[in-house]
């Protein structure tokens, strides 16, 4: 159960690395009740909330077999543990009776077992997401026996004054199961596929050309409070951007509202369509920024960045990273090795 405390909790988190880029998710309240097959674990002192975990499950493939998997949603902790106190918290999460890895000790030693997520294989998957230089939390999940297994890369699409095509529209519902086959197809060879959140809100967009589908593309809207940016230059743009009428609707540090992409495919031979596509959706979303995840080995990143015109935000956004991280339990060689050597689907829901 999602109680108020949980969501305080979490819009008032600073996510990202100390020191570095941090911001806040402020509309946790519209999406947090549409994650998959939620698990919350909390944990309280004297009536206050000091921390919460959130496990999504969900099905999740390596090759072609299919089993049940946990993504490590949300790990936040109470001000109290963090904050100014910050030499105590590195100690804390560090040190071996630390208060945040005690409490993910007793998640993970009673939460959900391989013989609950996986009867028939009796294996165990958790996956996270990490900024690469947050390295506090990169040790944190190491303790717990998370393995890095690639990288992502942000993508960033931006237009100052966005204009609809006219061949781009919402995809119907009938049209559904034919995108579903498309997007599976655009992802062949990848893994951890999870198209749950496709489709999310009736927000997929179809670029129809001759009366036919040529590619498509899932986009959530999001919005983020931008609290600290890296170094002095950091500091001045938090403070100048929202005074600078122009450069603020690509980036308002206290309010980042942006179009977050995933689940896209494109026919080959029309990969040119994408930078209509992109612009559309930003104009029907009244947004003028777009974010795309992507696994560094992912063909798209290569296709986005050839076909479409990606605008002033990715070169300030610097194609900023993280890592993909994986606890498994009874994995064979071979499925360590395909998540080594292939790319991991990333959605863009978990970012919100």
């Amino acid at each position: 159960m999602v109680s108020p405390e949980i969501i305080r909790l979490l819009k008032s988190t600073l996510w990202g690395t100390p020191g570095l880029t941090q911001y806040q998710h402020i509309e946790t309240e519209k999406t947090i009740f549409d994650i998959g097959s939620p698990q919350f674990f909390s944990l309280e002192r004297n009536n206050r909330l000091l921390c919460t975990l959130c496990l999504a499950g969900r099905k999740v493939n390596i090759e072609n077999t299919l089993f049940e998997s946990h993504y490590v949603r949300y790990l936040a902790a109470h001000s109290s543990l963090n904050g100014k106190r910050k030499r105590k918290l590195v100690t804390g999460l560090n040190g071996s009776r630390g208060l945040v890895k005690r409490f993910m000790e007793e998640v993970f030693k009673f939460g959900p077992s391989a013989e609950v997520l996986n009867q028939n294989l009796a294996k165990t998957v958790y996956y996270a997401y990490v900024e690469t230089e947050n390295e506090q939390s990169i040790r944190l999940c190491n303790h717990f026996g998370f393995k890095k297994v690639s990288s992502m890369e942000t993508v960033s699409f931006s237009r100052f004054s966005p204009k609809k095509h006219e061949s781009v529209r919402h995809a119907e519902k009938t049209e559904y199961n034919l995108l579903q086959k498309a997007i599976l197809e655009q992802n062949a060879g990848h893994n951890f596929v999870n198209l749950e959140h496709v489709f999310y809100n009736n927000d997929y967009f179809v670029y129809k050309l001759n009366g036919e589908i040529v590619a498509g593309v899932q986009a959530n809207p999001m919005c983020w409070a931008f609290r600290n940016l890296p170094g002095f230059s950091g500091k001045i743009l938090l403070k100048a951007l929202p005074r600078v009428p122009y450069l603020k609707r690509l980036i308002n540090p206290n309010r980042f509202s942006f179009s977050a992409f995933e689940g896209i495919f494109c026919k080959p031979g029309f990969e040119w369509v994408l930078n209509s596509l992109f612009e559309s959706v930003l104009a029907v979303q009244g947004n003028y920024t777009a974010l795309i995840w992507l696994d560094v080995q992912s063909p798209l990143i290569k296709c986005i960045r050839k076909n479409c015109k990606l605008g002033l935000m990715d070169k300030i956004n610097s194609n900023g990273g993280g890592d993909i991280l994986v606890r498994g339990e009874n994995l064979t060689e071979a499925e360590w090795k395909s998540m080594i050597e292939k790319p991991m689907y990333v959605s863009s829901f978990d970012f919100n």
